[in-house]
């Protein structure tokens, strides 16, 4: 199915079609959805093609209605990702979580099985900061995403949102593992590596309210596991809400741990994420602002990212703006509210022009999707 519709959008151009990912080294989850067996897991995907023009035109437009219901139809209820490159790219694929799991565990589904020779064999070790760190960003804005209180507490939604915050509590395990340059090709190795680093490095000078919690991160990533392994199910809405809000507090302390070389913040994270956001060099900066291409949908203009380009570069401004939304949650016991701090900080970033947490985060999550994300399938109904 997924060769076939790849196959559609890239023609004769197609070398090679990989299979990476969770499916790729079997660790995807499954769930029974309303009487049918369904994928909840993202697929990921590799279209090696001949050339760049033919890249450029793949990477255009968005799946069809006819195919996005033919992946409804084989029970891929998450999304399917392609990332279109030559085999050229492919040998410039910089050193990254994805790029070690391509590496260990992808599997050619079509084409020429020689092109996984092309993948560089970097080490953990080489996956430096800002690779961390896009890590963690990509994996928050999932958990902004899947906000319980956005979701009805049955059906496809409720199931796609508890496996993103399970998603996104395994993903801390990974973050940390990196800390000692390992990255196990499967989940409960990065997890058994996290809990070591856990108990081998003091806890990071904060404030106790984000300081990470040891007893709290095993049992989420208990409950991960056991998810990943046939034993998904759904919670009561409270029970969804509280689960949620306990990874949100969990990732924002492991994003103070990682940017804490960077930026020492102590009480108000405000100004720490100002600081991440504009981490990139001038020239950097404006040459993003100037030739920003998101992967579906429009850019927003270069003006308006001109205008902002002192706060950062328009996805550093974006994973600023999710950072932000993600410390409100994580300090409210219940409804999660934009404080006068936080609202400082999306009005610099400019990113979402809300005051009100669930707008902002609806727009802000919304803005991910299109800039970096793309858009394989419809969110369910």
């Amino acid at each position: 199915m997924a060769v076939a519709i790849v196959r559609e959008r890239t023609g004769s151009s197609l070398v090679a079609l990989i299979l990476s990912g969770s499916h790729a080294t079997g660790e995807a989850a499954w769930a029974e959805v309303e009487g049918r067996s369904r994928c909840l897991s993202d697929l990921d995907l590799y279209a090696v093609l001949a050339d760049e023009p033919s890249c450029d035109r793949a990477r255009s437009g968005e799946w069809s209605a006819a195919q996005s219901a033919r992946l409804d139809l084989a029970g891929v209820l998450g999304p399917m990702e392609v990332a279109y490159l030559t085999r050229s790219g492919l040998s410039r694929m910089p050193a990254r979580p994805g790029t070690l799991t391509l590496r260990e565990a992808g599997r050619v589904l079509t084409g020429d099985p020689g092109v996984l020779e092309h993948v560089p064999a970097h080490r953990p070790q080489d996956i430096g900061f800002e690779e961390r760190l896009a890590l963690l960003e990509n994996r928050g804005a999932e958990l902004l995403g899947a906000d319980p209180a956005r979701r009805p507490a049955t059906g496809e939604r409720a199931w796609l949102a508890r496996h993103a915050t399970l998603k996104g509590a395994l993903e801390l395990a990974g973050v940390l593992a990196l800390e000692d340059g390992a990255w196990p090709p499967r989940a409960p190795g990065r997890v058994d590596s996290a809990l070591r680093r856990l108990d081998s490095r003091p806890p990071a000078a904060v404030a106790p309210a984000h300081a990470l919690d040891a007893h709290r991160l095993a049992g989420l990533w208990r409950r991960a596991l056991a998810w990943r392994s046939g034993a998904a199910a759904l919670l009561p809405a409270a029970e969804a809400a509280a689960e949620w809000r306990e990874v949100v507090q969990q990732w924002c302390a492991v994003w103070w741990r990682l940017v804490a070389p960077l930026q020492r913040p102590q009480a108000d994270p405000w100004a720490a994420v100002r600081a991440v956001a504009a981490r990139a060099p001038w020239p950097r900066r404006v040459r993003r602002a100037l030739d920003f291409r998101p992967r579906a949908g429009d850019a927003g203009g270069r003006a308006a990212h001109l205008l902002r380009v002192h706060r950062g570069t328009p996805v550093h401004r974006l994973a600023g703006s999710i950072t932000t939304l993600l410390f409100c949650a994580s300090s409210a016991p219940h409804a999660p509210a934009v404080t006068a701090g936080a609202l400082g900080v999306l009005a610099d970033l400019g990113v979402t022009s809300a005051n009100e947490w669930s707008a902002a985060a609806q727009e802000t999550h919304a803005r991910w999707s299109r800039w970096v994300a793309g858009v394989a399938t419809p969110e369910p109904r």
